[in-house]
């Protein structure tokens, strides 16, 4: 597989519609989130937005490190080593994900209970 210059453009631009496309149902969501949770609840969304951004750092490379590997492997028109690099690596972002989603929920009582939740909001 060749990149070529208009293979390149094509993808960048998908790439920004798919970015644009996020922005603005961000901007038609967010004012009828905000009025349905109202100004407590929203604050709380805003948190786990924040929280659920932040766990890219358990990523720790692998994204790069993945498409190193797998243009190495496309330049040798290797199929089968790109592969290998494309399983695996979503084999391990599946596992840190699962640790991390079950280290996340298991705090949550502790996290609302520290930033002294209403009742209301905990369930």
């Amino acid at each position: 597989m060749r990149l070529t210059g208009g293979l390149l453009a094509k993808n960048a631009v998908i790439s920004f519609v798919g970015q644009g496309a996020v922005a603005v149902t961000a901007l038609v969501a967010l004012p009828h989130i905000t009025a349905g949770l109202g100004t407590n609840g929203y604050g709380l969304f805003a948190l786990a937005l924040a929280l659920f951004g932040s766990f890219i750092l358990l990523d720790m490379g692998l994204g790069r490190a993945t498409t190193k590997f797998v243009a190495e492997g496309l330049a040798e028109n290797n199929d089968e080593k790109v592969g290998s690099f494309v399983v695996q690596s979503a084999l391990i972002l599946v596992i840190i994900g699962t640790i991390g989603a079950m280290v996340f929920f298991a705090a949550i009582p502790l996290i609302l209970g520290s930033l002294k939740v209403e009742p209301q909001w905990r369930n």
